[in-house]
């Protein structure tokens, strides 16, 4: 069944594909593909097939999904994801095809259940991003970019492998061309990214989350019981021990610029008790801003 409906979807999609075409795909024979063809004839999906040089198999562009081949629970769940995919990208497929799953016997508030946006704050950018990545790596094509970090700006090329989505925010990962590694990059720190004519290298990636799930510092910190609400909102109700004398909060973080990032926003309603350089390093930034602040100019 999950073939069938796969198979539904790349006819919608596309205006013609050949049966070695979806053969291949599915990595079944060409007479599996023609008894799948059958079953969604029998179905009443109407599938045309032509045979000869410009043959192939398509299906009627005005064709409407059948309500009785998903539950209205699993059409809004492929509607919730597919409206979020839409929200970043410029694909002209997909508003179309979301058409083709509403239909009239949907109550209409179940498509106003759920409103997913994922372009964030920096919109229009970050979806010219996504599509110029996305082209690179169907094209096996290299990418050059700006990068921007606490270290300054440098230039990199990359074989782009991936785009994902964590803590908030979009990534790529890629093959850096200076480290000969796979290395992950924040979407929105990158400009002036460009496709280049450089084949991509091609290689097995195996980090899988490594990079979103590693631990490399162990905050413990004790919290002014003000800021509870913030400490439930981005990382849940029992994040804390509530004790006398505050929110007593550990927890691990991968990366040092995210951890100092989230921990001075909380200003001085945070005290950081371990590990002792961070510690260290928060009580110069407040020396410097102390010193920074202690005349008017």
């Amino acid at each position: 069944m999950n073939r069938l409906f796969e198979i539904l979807i790349i006819l919608l999609e596309k205006e013609k594909v050949t049966a070695k075409y979806l053969a291949e795909h599915f990595e079944v024979s060409q007479r599996t593909i023609m008894r799948d063809l059958d079953k969604l004839l029998v179905a009443g999906i109407p599938v045309q097939t032509q045979v000869g040089f410009e043959g192939g198999i398509t299906i009627d562009k005005s064709y409407q999904i059948d309500s009785d081949l998903m539950t209205i629970d699993e059409r809004q769940s492929i509607l919730d994801g597919l409206k979020a995919i839409d929200s970043v990208s410029t694909s002209p497929v997909l508003p179309s095809f979301i058409n083709k799953l509403l239909s009239q016997d949907v109550p209409s508030k179940y498509n106003e259940i759920i409103d997913i946006n994922l372009s964030s704050w920096y919109g229009t950018e970050l979806i010219a991003k996504i599509d110029c990545i996305r082209n690179a790596i169907l094209e096996d094509k290299k990418i050059t970019f700006h990068y921007h970090t606490g270290k300054g700006t440098s230039e990199k090329k990359v074989s782009p492998v991936k785009i994902v989505f964590r803590w908030s925010s979009w990534y790529l990962i890629g093959i850096c061309d200076e480290r000969d590694d796979f290395r992950t990059y924040k979407l929105n720190r990158m400009d002036q990214l460009q496709i280049t004519e450089e084949v991509a290298v091609v290689r097995e990636y195996h980090h899988k989350e490594h990079y979103f799930e590693t631990v490399n510092y162990e905050l413990v910190a004790i919290f002014d019981k003000e800021v509870r609400h913030r400490l439930i909102d981005d990382y849940g109700i029992n994040s804390f021990d509530e004790q006398e004398d505050g929110l007593y909060f550990k927890r691990g973080f991968t990366t040092k610029d995210y951890m100092m990032t989230w921990i001075l926003g909380f200003g001085d309603k945070i005290e950081v008790l371990e590990p002792l350089e961070i510690r260290e390093e928060i009580r110069n930034i407040a020396n410097n801003m102390k010193n920074l602040y202690e005349y008017d100019r």
